[in-house]
C-alpha cells in the first residue's frame, strides 16, 4: 500500500509540474517542486543546469523571456491588452503543452528515492525569431526523486527532445527560421547550460538508431543503480 501511495503521490508531482510549464508559471517550480539539495541538476539535450542556483536561474529566465514576449503582444494588440496588469497578461502568446503518459515508477526497497520516466507527444505555440509559429514535439522527462520533509521532491530531472520543429515542415531537415519576421528573440534564450554536453541528439536521417532513455529498475538504495543527473 505504501508504495502505490509512493508512486500515486509521484505521478500528481509530475501533473502538477506539467500544468504549471502549461500555465507558465515557472517562477514557482523551483520552490514547490524541486529538492533543496544542492547537488539538484536539470539536463535538456545540449548540456545540464546544475546545482540550485543553475536550476532557480533556468526557470526564472524563462519566465522573464514571457513577460517581455506579453510586453511585444500588448504592443501588437492594444485594443485587447492595454488595460490589463502585466501579471495578467503573463504568458499571453504562448502555449507550451507537455502531456505525460506511458509512465514507468520504480521506489528504491529503503524509500529514499524513486526514478521515473515519461513520454511527451506535446506541441508549442510561441512568439520565435520567425514571428508567433506553432511547432510539434516528442520528447521525455526522465527524473529522480528524493523523499524530504515528509513529501517526494525532484532532485534531477532531464527534458530530451527527440523531434521539435515547426509544423508544416519537413522534420527530418533542419529547421528553417523567416528571418524577414523582423522579430528579434535572442533575448528570449534560455540560459546556456552550465555544464554543456550532448545528453542526447535529436532526430535526423543520419542518427544511428537510438533507444529510448534508460528505463527505472528494480533497486534497493540509491547507490545500487544509476542518476539521471551528473
Amino acid at each position: 500500500m505504501v508504495q502505490f501511495e509512493d508512486m500515486r503521490e509521484i505521478r500528481n508531482l509530475m501533473g502538477k509540474y506539467t500544468n504549471t510549464v502549461l500555465f507558465k508559471r515557472e517562477n514557482t517550480i523551483h520552490s514547490d517542486f524541486w529538492s533543496t539539495r544542492a547537488d539538484v541538476c536539470y539536463g535538456e539535450n545540449e548540456g545540464y543546469w546544475k546545482g540550485a542556483d543553475a536550476v532557480k536561474g533556468y526557470y526564472e529566465t524563462i519566465y522573464a523571456a514571457d513577460d517581455e514576449k506579453a510586453a511585444m503582444m500588448r504592443d501588437m494588440f492594444p485594443d485587447f491588452l492595454e488595460n490589463l496588469t502585466d501579471e495578467e497578461i503573463h504568458g499571453v502568446g504562448t502555449f507550451v503543452i507537455r502531456p505525460v503518459s506511458s509512465v514507468l515508477i520504480k521506489i528504491a526497497e529503503d524509500r529514499q528515492t524513486a526514478k521515473g520516466i515519461w513520454l511527451i507527444q506535446g506541441m508549442d505555440s510561441d512568439i520565435t525569431v520567425s514571428g508567433p509559429m506553432s511547432s510539434w514535439l516528442w520528447a521525455y522527462y526522465t527524473a529522480d526523486f528524493v523523499w524530504e520533509n515528509e513529501e517526494w521532491r525532484i532532485w534531477h530531472m532531464q527534458y530530451l527532445e527527440d523531434v521539435h520543429h515547426y509544423c508544416g515542415q519537413d522534420w527530418s531537415k533542419p529547421q528553417v527560421e523567416h528571418a524577414e519576421a523582423g522579430f528579434e528573440a535572442a533575448s528570449f534564450a534560455k540560459p546556456a547550460p552550465n555544464v554543456p554536453m550532448q545528453v542526447r541528439e535529436r532526430y535526423s536521417p543520419t542518427r544511428p538508431f537510438t533507444c529510448t532513455p534508460r528505463l527505472p529498475e528494480d533497486y534497493r538504495t540509491f547507490s545500487e543503480t544509476f542518476s539521471y543527473g551528473i
